[in-house]
């Protein structure tokens, strides 16, 4: 899962996966600014500044050198919008780049669509609740078009933009053809072949091997931040990946994952669901609830089956 030289990259792939969906985002927050201001305690207007951080360092500089007392000041946003086509501009330039390092005879292009089945999966926590309150970006749907209309990205509904890159690089990886992700989402490290990430400007190189492995990581870690389901609490990717260590099958890391577990929540685990039901659940069904919404699909319409026991 190294990061490998650029000489090490094909010249040309047959086909390059591109994600839009964080393009989307980053392309229509290219056309905002959000600056700061910082007020004194009466409400007095002392000066702007570029990041909340640059407030809060002038505040500090305010206490420690000028020995001025800032209790009660404050500091307020004020979100500043470009023009629509500003969006849609930075849109073509991370289409131009990603397609300049990653020249390939063919391009596919996705967005993730509407409802996703993981949502019916979830029920400790809500799968990627911590992002409705997220406020989106003024021209995110005028950059969705645009990537429809003028690249031709296409929406998927059900699954998610990740799976579909997923499947993808199975289908290429199996039929001996060379190909490469473009996208920053780490789930999609289980799937082999190249990866770009295309604002690092970086390639890795995974194997079907290190991509299985990826998957347990992430069952045991978890991903709260960005998809909502925690794993087992107090266990980092570091450690996930020393507990998964002289596992050769899926099944080795599949038991080891359940033991982990069990040595956490007990044999049974008593909670409220975050629809507000209570129920009780084994150490595995826990385990495989994480499991199955961490999976990135292999074959179009095939979940995650439990590995037979050896």
């Amino acid at each position: 899962m190294a990061i490998i030289a650029k000489e090490d990259v094909p010249e040309k792939f047959d086909v390059c996966f591109i994600d839009c969906d964080l393009i989307k985002y980053r392309s229509s927050f290219a056309a905002e600014k959000t600056y700061w201001h910082l007020y004194d305690a009466e409400g007095n207007h002392i000066d702007r500044f570029d990041s909340a951080k640059a407030a809060k360092d002038h505040l500090q500089e305010l206490e420690e050198f000028l020995m001025v007392d800032t209790a009660g000041y404050y500091k307020e946003p004020e979100k500043v919008v470009g023009e629509r086509g500003q969006a849609l501009n930075a849109c073509d330039l991370i289409i131009e780049h990603i397609k300049k390092n990653c020249p390939a005879d063919e391009y596919k292009l996705h967005l993730t669509g509407n409802d996703t089945y993981r949502l019916s999966i979830s029920t400790i926590h809500k799968y990627k609740g911590s992002r409705e309150k997220m406020e989106k970006p003024r021209w995110i749907d005028a950059v969705t078009e645009h990537l429809m209309q003028t690249h031709g990205a296409k929406p998927v509904d059900y699954i998610e933009c990740d799976d579909v890159l997923s499947v993808g690089l199975w289908s290429c990886y199996r039929k001996g053809l060379k190909a490469v992700a473009a996208n920053l989402d780490k789930d999609v490290y289980q799937a082999p072949l190249h990866h770009y990430d295309w604002v690092k400007d970086q390639f890795r190189y995974i194997t079907p091997e290190e991509g299985l492995e990826w998957l347990f990581i992430q069952t045991l870690a978890g991903d709260m931040s960005v998809d909502n389901y925690e794993g087992v609490p107090g266990i980092g990717k570091v450690k996930a990946k020393k507990i998964l260590e002289g596992c050769t099958t899926e099944r080795q890391m599949y038991d080891k994952s359940v033991e982990a577990y069990r040595n956490y929540f007990g044999d049974e685990y008593t909670y409220t669901t975050w629809d507000g039901k209570e129920v009780t659940k084994t150490a595995e069904e826990i385990m495989l609830e994480n499991l199955r919404l961490a999976y990135m699909w292999r074959k179009k319409g095939e979940e995650y089956q439990i590995p037979k026991e050896e």
